[in-house]
């Protein structure tokens, strides 16, 4: 529950002051579309392979997991790249702020 009340702290920080009010709604959008991506990914992985059988013994959930880490790596690649490229706001009306002072 700690990346969720991070991400409101975010939010906030971050979201211009007229729609501070929709950071926890939109926290609680994005973990409702990651479960929904979830439960789909699965869905898909058991109609087009058969690693996912009635039996536990019977399939090849290995693989299936294997899956997963490929999209968790794929999925942190991603967030690195977004923190690469990321300028925070705040830091930016510091070097205005800094301008302007004299």
């Amino acid at each position: 529950m700690s990346v969720f009340s991070t991400l409101v702290m975010f939010y906030y920080n971050e979201f211009p002051k007229s729609i501070k009010s929709t950071a926890a709604a939109m926290v609680a959008v994005i973990i409702g579309i990651a479960f929904y991506l979830g439960i789909a990914l699965v869905d898909l992985i058991r109609k087009t392979t058969g690693w996912l059988l009635d039996g536990i013994n019977d399939g090849r959930i290995n693989n299936v997991y294997w899956v997963l880490t490929i999209v968790g790596v794929v999925n942190f690649g991603y967030v690195l790249v977004c923190l690469w490229m990321y300028k925070n706001q705040n830091d930016e009306n510091k070097e205005l702020n800094s301008y302007n002072c004299c």
